[in-house]
């Protein structure tokens, strides 16, 4: 067995061969051969914190079991918002093959998976990009949003500003793109055709009447019942996707708040992204829609990019071996 860490997984998986990945991911979950129970989450009651754990069985892929805790108010520390581990098992006899760090591949996979929905569904042409948030995600999304369009202007709020000027500088330095930081979520969202939503918002950023026609909007950050990044008015206009429905219709605030305001129902829900895929299920529609994809994160993504990282780590000779 071998152990990879945050800086392994960061040169073994590039974000062009991540979403490669998790276009398998979900046309094996389309497939219907993947066993995943729903995730356990313990939710802190005395802190804003959550711990987490997600085992997972594809075939071809093996098993896996990520666990992992959740803590928001970590960057205040200079720490890792998301820490854990994934433990990768073989497929043929159910051996251990890898204990991966799970941040990096977590960071790596959710964008990853954004820009699989981006390239699904938003409008072709050139890009000005939203990023709403500042952390290790919203760098993320940048480069994942670049592989799948054409990225000509990036548009930045965090809710505080030398971290969302820090983020901006770090565009300009990495991505070869101009980055423009606002005071308000108002001004990034204006002119923007897509948009990612990376925060820890509780209540809504995004309001309906501050999208261009024909954005596409990517919600990543919020992930409890009780926390949304987007208006009720944004997903009751939205074309909505989810990954998983299974879970957005138990954890997803941007979806369970509308729905029990009595705005929505299940059925507002078109599809999931393992459907857009395979082709099951037409995305956007026409040029002028409104298309939402809500994110919550699934294991298979983790034993997907966890089996592509461990393949090239064997491939490579890369990674500390654990007796």
């Amino acid at each position: 067995m071998v152990y990879l860490s945050r800086d392994n997984v960061e040169a073994l998986l590039d974000m062009p061969a991540c979403i490669d990945s998790m276009r398998s991911a979900f046309q094996a979950v389309a497939s219907g051969n993947v066993q995943a129970p729903q995730r356990t989450i313990i939710r802190m009651a005395d802190r804003p914190g959550a711990f987490g754990s997600m085992p997972i069985y594809s075939p071809g892929f093996g098993s896996a079991a990520k666990v992992m805790t959740i803590y928001p108010e970590n960057h205040d520390a200079g720490l890792a918002s998301h820490q854990g581990f994934i433990l990768l098992f073989a497929e043929d006899h159910g051996e251990p093959l890898a204990l991966i760090e799970a941040g990096s591949v977590t960071e790596l996979r959710t964008a990853a998976v954004s820009g699989l929905a981006t390239d699904l569904l938003a409008n072709p042409g050139e890009v000005t990009l939203c990023i709403l948030g500042s952390g290790v995600q919203a760098r993320s999304h940048v480069k994942a949003i670049q592989c799948v369009r054409d990225v000509t202007r990036v548009q930045v709020w965090s809710r505080t500003r030398g971290h969302a000027d820090r983020f901006g500088d770090w565009v300009s330095d990495n991505s070869g793109l101009h980055a423009t930081v606002y005071e308000s979520p108002e001004g990034a969202l204006a002119g923007a055709n897509i948009v990612c939503t990376v925060t820890a918002a509780k209540e809504p950023i995004v309001e309906a009447d501050w999208l261009r026609e024909g954005c596409h909007l990517n919600a990543v950050g919020a992930f409890i019942p009780t926390a949304r990044e987007l208006d009720t008015e944004t997903i009751r206009r939205a074309r909505l996707f989810v990954d998983s429905r299974g879970s957005a219709v138990i954890e997803a605030g941007d979806f369970l708040i509308p729905k029990g305001e009595g705005v929505i129902d299940e059925d507002h829900i078109v599809a999931e992204l393992s459907e857009l895929v395979t082709g099951k299920v037409v995305g956007r529609q026409s040029a002028e829609e409104l298309t939402v994809f809500k994110s919550l994160g699934m294991a298979v993504e983790d034993l997907v990019a966890a089996r592509a990282v461990y393949d090239k780590a064997v491939a490579e000779g890369v990674g500390s071996k654990i007796e």
